[in-house]
């Protein structure tokens, strides 16, 4: 029973210094967008747009979603990530380019935990 006590606290411990040093400078690059790859998905993320009905989020030749469409034709990255980030962002009201950065990271670092 102490055994299992002290186990769950050290995996608390070990959990809260994890979350700790995955939130803590999540700006770490002041704004300057130094990661290629994760500024070129804030680029696709504030490029794309959400469809106007079914028909045209199916139709991929037309679909706003689609980052062929808004001229990201080298598009290999899944499209969940980034349509999760850009709902969260414009739910929180911080859907411009630097923000969206930010809530990218923080939706990573939460789902890393």
């Amino acid at each position: 029973m102490k055994n299992k006590r002290l186990f769950t606290v050290l995996a608390v411990v070990i959990f809260l210094m994890a979350a700790f040093f995955r939130f803590y400078g999540v700006n770490w690059d002041g704004n300057q967008h130094l990661h290629p790859d994760e500024r070129f998905l804030t680029m696709v993320t504030s490029a794309i747009s959400w469809p106007k009905n079914i028909s045209e989020y199916l139709d991929t030749t037309i679909s706003p979603l689609n980052p062929h469409n808004k001229g990201f034709s080298f598009f290999v990255y899944g499209t969940f990530p980034i349509f999760f980030t850009k709902w969260v962002s414009e739910y929180l009201g911080k859907a411009d380019y630097n923000e969206v950065t930010l809530i990218g990271r923080q939706l990573s670092a939460l789902f890393d935990l």
